[in-house]
């Protein structure tokens, strides 16, 4: 039996950033907190419209940035959506419903990831702060791919026959080539009825 896996690329919003948020200038215009907000209010439409046709109890999440799962991930999902994160809001609306959220990344890529990106934002330089992004960036982008191969690996471990998987993750990454050959893959594609005919198909 195939397994099930929805990729959503999401839009980050500074909410999402953690401790981070004050130390990365988003540059937001007027413009992209509209789109971010239309983004938003388009993904959420669309799932609760998948939702409400499948059974939430087959449902497994997996979300970017995330390397535990179960009641600590619930909390941290929790914490994030008080703050304001429509992505951590979306996921705990399917939680309440019955999906099961599961680990998706490893905390030690994440820690060298975000020390990196601490130390560039932290430089108030504008010239020193480039010249970090450009030692760092062979560093950062070999660190982005571990990720997607370990985030793969975590829902090749994971997923269940039978039960469906959606990965909300950011747009530059690419976890399909390191996905069992078990696992059907469908990237979201704008279409709540596309994803349902999919998801229904034997």
């Amino acid at each position: 039996m195939t397994r099930k896996l929805v990729v959503f690329p999401i839009v980050h919003t500074p909410q999402d950033m953690g401790s981070l948020r004050s130390s990365i200038s988003t540059g937001h215009t007027r413009d992209v907190e509209e789109f971010t907000r239309d983004f938003w209010l388009r993904l959420v439409g669309m799932i609760t419209k998948i939702v409400s046709h499948i059974d939430p109890i087959h449902l497994q999440i997996y979300q970017d940035g995330l390397p535990v799962g179960g009641e600590l991930g619930e909390a941290i999902i929790r914490e994030s959506a008080e703050s304001g994160s429509a992505n951590h809001r979306l996921i705990l609306s399917l939680l309440k419903k019955g999906a099961t959220l599961e680990a998706t990344e490893s905390p030690s890529l994440l820690k060298q990831e975000y020390e990196i990106i601490k130390m560039i934002y932290s430089e108030t330089n504008g010239q020193k702060r480039a010249q970090l992004e450009e030692r760092y960036q062979i560093q950062l982008k070999s660190i982005a791919e571990d990720r997607d191969r370990k985030i793969a690996e975590n829902i090749n471990a994971s997923l269940k026959q039978g039960n469906f998987g959606f990965l909300f993750i950011g747009a530059a990454h690419f976890v399909n080539p390191f996905l069992s050959s078990d696992i059907s893959v469908f990237t979201n594609d704008g279409d709540s009825e596309h994803i349902l005919r999919w998801l229904s198909a034997t």
